[in-house]
């Protein structure tokens, strides 16, 4: 995979723009870092388990298939994650560190007495990873810039989703669910800034959570044919942190500002 030197231009003057525009740069790699996939059984059944789904993933796929559940099931799984960029440029070709990534999940669901009605909850991670690249290899990428470009150093994402979910059948065929989605994450940038007459790194770590629902409903059609809807809300998660400047030339050379950011998710 190829791409250009992982920079962005900021108004060097001005940290509130500096934490808005180092934001935007997460959300372009959060966009590229979405976990799709939950389940095993699910991916070997790629969109037909919203359909289908009966067993305690529903809860992420369609919590209306928790209806299907006879008894509390508890299903867990681990992913591995591992990718590396290569910058190809006048000076060279650089890749970035290639970092491994351990993604957990656990869903656990199951029916409450004789009502039709069953319970689930969900821990699972929607977006998350990151990139990085050598201290050097920014240093260099922000020398060569112009002044008030900044050279990322790493980029992270860290994201993990906490949906209790409730199916209700309504008939023998068909089953409505609803859920809530509590995002919690961290947001961690850190970059060597252009200054002009010199460079010095930027670091920018956030916190935040924010609330978000999803729907289900799924339909036996026929004994062959099961229909199932599902749709999520946005999640705006509300982070709050700091943004560090190291070694500026104007000013003092070492400054700690507060910021305020949003980041809304597609799930």
């Amino acid at each position: 995979m190829q791409t250009k030197h992982p920079t962005f231009t900021i108004m060097t003057g001005c940290l509130t723009a500096l934490a808005l525009l180092l934001l935007g740069a997460t959300s372009v790699q959060a966009g590229g870092a979405k976990i799709p996939n939950q389940s095993t059984r699910a991916m070997g059944m790629s969109d037909a388990f919203v359909g289908g789904a009966d067993d305690a993933s529903a809860v992420y796929y369609n919590p209306a298939g928790l209806s299907n559940l006879t008894q509390t099931e508890v299903i867990s799984n681990l992913y591995g994650a591992h990718a590396t960029i290569t910058s190809d440029d006048p000076g060279g070709s650089e890749t970035s560190d290639g970092r491994y990534y351990f993604i957990p999940s656990l869903y656990m669901g199951g029916p409450v007495g004789e009502s039709g009605t069953s319970l689930g909850l969900g821990i699972y991670s929607p977006f998350g990873l990151g990139t990085r690249w050598a201290d050097d290899v920014a240093t260099r990428w922000a020398q060569a810039a112009a002044p008030g470009t900044l050279a990322l150093k790493l980029s992270e994402i860290q994201l993990v989703t906490f949906n209790p979910v409730i199916s209700q059948k309504i008939t023998d065929d068909l089953s409505l669910a609803c859920g809530l989605n509590y995002f919690k994450s961290r947001v961690i940038l850190r970059g060597q800034l252009n200054y002009g007459p010199s460079d010095g790194e930027v670091d920018l770590d956030m916190k935040g959570h924010g609330w978000g629902y999803n729907l289900g409903l799924q339909w036996r059609y026929s004994e062959d044919i099961t229909v199932g809807l599902t749709c999520r809300s946005e999640v705006k998660v509300g982070y709050e942190g700091d943004v560090e400047r190291k070694d500026s030339p104007f000013g003092p050379p070492n400054t700690t500002s507060d910021a305020e950011l949003d980041i809304r998710y597609p799930l």
